[in-house]
């Protein structure tokens, strides 16, 4: 959720810049948007990967453990959800580079929302 909120603030500055006057700006947000959805995406990947490798791992421990068929079939039909755990795979550096898109989105909002109302 926290990356969907980077992307929705990087969204808002490009809409304040948008018509009134500062292309460099505008294009800059625009550029943000895409380096928080981009960065975003990523991280979801590294999460999404270790939930996954999570749930082979129960599933083979189950296959391993001589469990009924049916208990083995209810894991595979069980949606992967991405756990506090899994986010602990995601790379630091990449983890800093989306939190450095959100506060440049954040300071263009903000510069935005002052250059178009004031």
């Amino acid at each position: 959720m926290g990356g969907l909120i980077s992307v929705i603030i990087a969204i808002l500055a490009s809409i304040a810049f948008y018509g009134i006057g500062h292309p460099i700006l505008f294009g800059i947000s625009v550029i943000t948007v895409i380096l928080c959805f981009w960065s975003w995406g990523i991280m979801h990947n590294y999460a999404i990967k270790s939930a996954k490798t999570r749930w082979d791992r129960i599933r083979e421990n189950m296959m391993l453990e001589g469990r009924p068929r049916e208990d083995i079939n209810r894991i595979d039909n069980t949606p992967i959800h991405i756990a506090s755990a899994d986010v602990n795979a995601v790379p630091d550096w990449l983890a800093r580079l989306n939190m450095i898109f959100t506060f440049i989105g954040s300071v263009l909002l903000i510069w935005g929302l002052i250059i178009r109302f004031l």
